[in-house]
């Protein structure tokens, strides 16, 4: 369903589900494999890193555009580096910068959890029955022999 969904829609399905998780997976294949990543600076991986940190623990899974918060986050010698990553790594979507691959890791975990709730209110394992077929005792088993 993710793949399906335009990277427009993936911003709008975390705005308007707003969830937030403390932690998400890191894939290293996507960091050192992305050539945008590769094409980057120490500092601007280190900028790149502390946005999409940041980013996560924002309740839409993204952070405001503005000069507010880039200041706070990023040195003034190196805010001409902002324009950069953003360019490369990120989008602008109702005035907040999201980062794709980001919005996928957050859309799974708000699925999942769905998921999980939706199971949960089944009530779980229904219990073992507690109803135990008796043996028969070694004189029935005569007693049926003899009957025949």
């Amino acid at each position: 369903m993710v793949d399906k969904m335009t990277r427009e829609e993936m911003a709008q399905f975390c705005i308007d589900n707003k969830k937030q998780t403390p932690a998400f997976q890191f894939y290293p294949d996507n960091w050192f494999g992305s050539r945008h990543v590769s094409g980057m600076t120490s500092s601007e991986r280190g900028i790149h890193a502390s946005f999409i940190f940041a980013a996560w623990l924002e309740p839409e899974c993204g952070f405001p555009v503005g000069s507010e918060f880039l200041t706070a986050r990023v040195p003034e010698t190196e805010q001409y580096a902002c324009e950069k990553v953003l360019s490369w790594c990120w989008f602008e979507h109702n005035g907040f910068w999201f980062n794709r691959r980001l919005l996928k890791e957050r859309i799974k975990q708000i699925k999942i959890g769905e998921t999980r709730k939706a199971v949960g209110t089944l009530g779980g394992r229904p219990p073992k029955s507690k109803t135990y077929k008796k043996k028969p005792i070694a004189n029935q088993k005569d007693s049926k022999k003899n009957q025949i």
